[in-house]
């Protein structure tokens, strides 16, 4: 359930693959992810929305045990900027936290049996005259920020959300470094599988 990230994943039945891939047996994404995900979702209004309503229907089938849950990058994409205090980035992560407390908090109260995957982001690289608009818009609205500047932001987003695992029944998974390790940069003459694997680096 979620935003672009579980969109996605639902989309190209990404987790499906992964699990085949592992040999996972009995395993599969509940095909209702269709209509528990949405593009460009934030955190703060997911309770309002008809995502949230089909995501606690969904968890009404004892057969799902794990909710695989990606909320939060659009309420930091549309607030951050560059210009902003350290304090004032913090005021804005600590919505974000509050936001997704208390959506786990329902989900939990919903199902106290089930397990939660919250997972992070590895945003793209934005840069001027990105040719997709809505990166574009964010990279202006941000300030035009420098890679360095946003993964800084990223690296301070993740370290907020991995607070909100117990590792019990609320599981963290942050991407830092996941483009990169997959994909290199080119701009940067940095060729894939060369920098650390992304569950090397530690959330």
């Amino acid at each position: 359930a979620g935003d672009s990230w579980n969109f996605f994943t639902c989309t190209y039945n990404s987790l499906d693959t992964a699990l085949k891939s592992a040999g996972v047996q009995n395993a599969s994404v509940q095909p209702t992810c269709a209509v528990t995900t949405r593009l460009g979702i934030r955190a703060e209004e997911w309770l309002a929305s008809s995502f949230h309503k089909a995501t606690l229907a969904a968890l009404m089938d004892k057969s799902v045990k794990v909710l695989y849950l990606s909320l939060g990058g659009n309420d930091l994409i549309n607030a951050w900027n560059k210009n902003l205090s350290l304090e004032q980035e913090q005021q804005i992560l600590e919505k974000i936290k509050s936001d997704l407390t208390q959506i786990i908090g329902i989900y939990q109260k919903a199902r106290p049996d089930i397990k939660i995957l919250l997972t992070c982001y590895d945003f793209p690289r934005f840069t001027p005259n990105h040719p997709i608009e809505a990166y574009r818009k964010a990279y202006e609205n941000m300030g035009n920020p420098s890679p360095l500047e946003v993964n800084t932001a990223m690296i301070h987003f993740s370290q907020s959300m991995a607070t909100l695992m117990d590792n019990k029944s609320v599981f963290y998974i942050q991407h830092n470094g996941f483009m990169q390790y997959y994909f290199g940069n080119s701009a940067e003459n940095l060729a894939p599988y060369t920098t650390l694997k992304p569950e090397l680096i530690s959330s």
